[in-house]
């Protein structure tokens, strides 16, 4: 190979000018011409076959007068690994990929064994894979080329095809991108087991559970042509039943049940049963499914010891513990303790579930089991500062069954700490509502002065309608005194919620009072504009276009308004909610 003298670098192959256009444009005529075809190579080592192919226009007669001219280019590859067989699946050149076959037929022809001669040809190249690991079936199912596998896979029906560099195999790219017929087409002629694989141990099972719609019937196909697959494992440990119950796909985990029923007892790697998968993901039918054909799955535990019971609480999943709760099979499992000791009730207790009656109420509960740390359920619902509404209410019904009083906190021994974190919350919440309330007041004030300066004055002369207001029968003025009205109620609820935060000391309900006074400020302010708005056009307009034209200016000015308002407001509640966790997290930490 010769080489640059000055920087001793291997030059790059080319292909001559004319070559290549003949090559390209399929002319025989100065192809014929060259003494050693295979020597002319773009820097790309493509052949003039590979240039022939690669464009989509190639003719069968071109490729045929090529092969007989150099024989080797059937099997001559590019830098990429690439076999002219590899190019004509890809462009879905269908003659050509059957021209190429018959011509490694042809030149094996003379071989003492010709039928097996023959077969181990064919196999040859169209087993041969390029940098990616493909073989010429794989670039055809990539490009949806239905005639090119249909020719591929009936050359040699018993070939194994194997899986490419990234694990898959023509079957399970096909499964994976839902081309439908092309599967059907491959399991017309699969015989081994290596065209189900794919990668991280997954096969076109579970794929097609994965992919497929809720029928499933590439699923279906799979199954009946390869039974086994139903109990295969990923490298998670998960069956297809396992994916099956993660999407709540019934049919297909109904059609692997009747296949084999042993899936449902199948753990992956920690310990989890599809039925465990399925209350998870509060995926009710499929539990159903389940039980319906193995009701004792439901006694697998986890390897951290919980059962399925324990897992919907984990997961707030209301449907299943509704389905455990109310039938026999699940009702067994309510008092069960995983490795730290915690029936499903202590898990309620520290995750605050959403079906406190059925949970309380269930006649087999123990309302005074105990952890491996001595706690019961009321001790770790204690130090819970999640929706104290609804932990009120629990707690209520705990102490029904439980007298004893629940010790001050599960967590954190110091209590002083969090004594002193609670305080520093109240401080700030009762700091920024001092100035919250002048703005409420100073609304208020001025929403009740203008109730009673109306626009327009009064009627002075005498008879039955003196006092009353000059404008009282325009339609504006009365949406002046509607708005006025709003301004001052909600100003004043405000003062009112505000004046009540002076005599609560418990953060959570301040946090919440705030929230309502800040709104309800904001909500005053915007009515107070509209009712100056309302105002302005009853004294200064008669005419309906000129009152429009006001009202829409004064409006556009309100949402401005509210535009700049609105994000400073809710600004400062995120702020003061964020300083809330911060505290929080360091009284923990303490």
């Amino acid at each position: 190979m010769p080489t640059h003298p000055a920087s001793n670098q291997v030059a790059a192959t080319r292909m001559s000018c004319n070559v290549y256009k003949a090559a390209v444009e399929g002319k025989m005529d100065i192809l014929q011409r060259m003494e050693h075809l295979d020597d002319e190579l773009t820097p790309n080592k493509n052949t003039v076959l590979h240039i022939h192919i690669r464009g989509g226009m190639a003719r069968k007669e071109c490729v045929i007068a090529m092969v007989h001219k150099c024989p080797s280019l059937l099997q001559k590859t590019n830098n990429k690994d690439e076999t002219p067989l590899h190019m004509a699946a890809r462009e879905g050149l269908t003659e050509i990929v059957k021209a190429l076959v018959d011509q490694v037929k042809a030149l094996h022809a003379d071989d003492a064994d010709l039928e097996s001669g023959i077969k181990l040809a064919v196999r040859e190249m169209v087993g041969m894979t390029n940098e990616e690991g493909e073989t010429a079936l794989h670039e055809a199912v990539r490009y949806r080329r239905l005639n090119a596998v249909k020719l591929l896979i009936g050359e040699d029906p018993e070939f194994e095809y194997c899986s490419n560099n990234a694990g898959e195999t023509p079957l399970y790219m096909a499964v994976k991108r839902g081309f439908d017929e092309f599967v059907d087409e491959i399991l017309k002629t699969c015989r081994s087991p290596a065209h189900y694989e794919g990668p991280n141990g997954l096969t076109a099972l579970h794929q097609a559970i994965i992919c497929s719609d809720a029928e499933g019937e590439v699923g279906r196909n799979i199954l009946e042509k390869m039974p086994d697959l139903a109990t295969k494992t990923d490298d998670n440990g998960w069956t297809p039943l396992h994916y099956a119950a993660y999407f709540g796909k019934v049919s297909q985990a109904e059609a692997l049940l009747i296949r084999d029923v042993t899936a449902a007892y199948i753990a992956d790697k920690v310990g989890k049963t599809p039925l465990h998968i399925a209350a998870s993901r509060n995926h009710v039918q499929i539990m159903e499914k389940l039980i319906s054909y193995c009701p004792d799955c439901s006694e697998v535990v986890d390897k951290r010891g919980c059962n399925v019971l324990h897992l919907a609480v984990q997961t707030r999943g209301r449907k299943a513990m509704e389905l455990i709760l109310k039938n026999s099979w699940g009702s067994n499992l309510i008092n069960d303790k995983d490795v730290d000791g915690n029936t499903p009730l202590h898990m309620f207790a520290s995750s605050l579930s959403f079906v406190p009656t059925l949970m309380l109420s269930h006649p087999r509960v123990d309302k005074m089991a105990v952890n491996n740390k001595g706690l019961t359920a009321a001790d770790i619902l204690s130090s819970n500062t999640q929706a104290p509404l609804l932990k009120g209410l629990i707690r209520l019904v705990l102490k029904i069954y439980d007298p004893t009083p629940a010790r001050p906190s599960v967590t954190n021994d110091h209590g002083d700490d969090h004594d002193r974190g609670a305080k520093d919350r109240v401080s700030e919440i009762k700091k920024a509502s001092k100035t919250h309330l002048i703005v409420a007041a100073l609304i208020a004030t001025v929403a009740y002065a203008a109730g009673f300066t109306l626009p327009g004055g009064y009627k002075g002369e005498k008879g039955a309608h003196r006092g009353m207001a000059v404008l009282a029968n325009k339609a504006t003025f009365i949406a002046f005194y509607i708005t006025d009205g709003m301004a001052m109620l909600l100003s004043t609820v405000a003062v009112v919620i505000h004046f009540f935060m002076t005599l609560h000391e418990d953060h959570e309900q301040l946090y919440r009072m705030f929230k309502l006074a800040s709104y309800s400020t904001l909500f005053g302010m915007g009515a107070m504009l509209a009712a100056f708005a309302m105002a302005a056009c009853a004294v200064l307009f008669n005419h309906s276009g000129a009152f429009l034209t006001l009202a829409a200016l004064i409006l556009s000015l309100n949402f401005s308004l509210f535009y700049l308002v609105y994000p400073l407001l809710a600004k400062q509640v995120v702020n003061i909610a964020r300083r809330e966790r911060q505290l929080a997290k360091k009284t923990s930490l303490r």
